[in-house]
């Protein structure tokens, strides 16, 4: 199992706790590789229902990570632990949890150690660090020529910077307010997964056959795929009806059953 792409990383000031889960499960439909939970001030056992409804949500093939909470992460079956930089060693964790994905934060290559992969940062200003200066893509630079492990980018990170993250060295980027603060959770992560160059595919059923899409595509997108006038039909997504009008917002999630219908006009 490896970690590349986009990672989602929880907030609950920015979506209310009532609407975290929600929210999250929007950004893995419209890309996100995965998902961390990560609210340290909560209570263990609200963290553990949070995982818990997050492990039942997330679409297939997005993994959920727990950040430091080994405990949680086990009794959820999540996929990985996330360690702070000054965490719990690598090896204590593998001795009780050998299933789980390490990852550890880091800040420098002295602090690099045993770990699956690294979470690297803060490369840009960030909202939740207030003030202080980014590393600037050096950091990721310094960390890529150190090690093969997978290097996921933290801090600042929106589409409009992706692609030179990647460019750097990056395997993958990990954000917050740009998915999580965005009205649109889908939309902008599937705008972070393509401007990354993302090329992973999700299934679903077209008008009753199975096929593999491009994970953040948009219902416009698709029609145009299938050299379809967007005028001329009719999209029913999961059930509900599409308004044309959001044909090109709409981002279609992993498992969707489309219906495409030609309209007829008559007299």
């Amino acid at each position: 199992m490896t970690l590349g792409g986009l990672v989602v990383i929880s907030d609950r000031q920015l979506t209310g706790e009532n609407a975290l889960v929600e929210a999250l499960v929007a950004a893995a439909e419209g890309g996100a590789a995965a998902v961390q939970l990560r609210e340290p001030d909560l209570p263990a056992r609200r963290q553990y229902e949070l995982a818990c409804e997050l492990r039942a949500r997330l679409p297939a093939g997005v993994l959920l990570f727990v950040n430091e909470r080994v405990d949680i992460a086990l009794a959820v079956g999540a996929d990985g632990v996330q360690l702070p930089a000054h965490g719990l060693p690598v090896d204590a964790v593998r001795r009780i949890a050998p299933s789980l994905l390490v990852g550890r934060s880091i800040h420098a290559v002295g602090e690099i150690d045993e770990a699956d992969f690294f979470v690297v940062g803060t490369i840009f200003p960030s909202r939740s660090h207030p003030g202080r200066a980014g590393s600037g893509l050096a950091l990721i630079h310094a960390i890529r020529a150190a090690t093969a492990k997978p290097i996921i980018a933290i801090g600042g990170i929106t589409a409009e910077r992706a692609a030179t993250v990647r460019a750097a060295g990056a395997d993958g980027v990990a954000v917050i307010s740009a998915v999580l603060g965005a009205a649109d959770r889908r939309t902008a992560a599937a705008q972070i997964v393509r401007a990354f160059g993302g090329t992973g595919m999700i299934r679903v059923q077209l008008n009753g056959q199975p096929r593999e899409i491009p994970a953040g595509m948009t219902v416009a997108a698709l029609l145009e795929s299938l050299k379809v006038d967007p005028r001329i039909v009719a999209v029913e997504l999961s059930g509900e009806i599409v308004d044309r009008n959001c044909f090109d917002t709409t981002v279609i999630a992993d498992g969707a059953t489309i219906e495409v219908v030609r309209m007829i006009g008559g007299g």
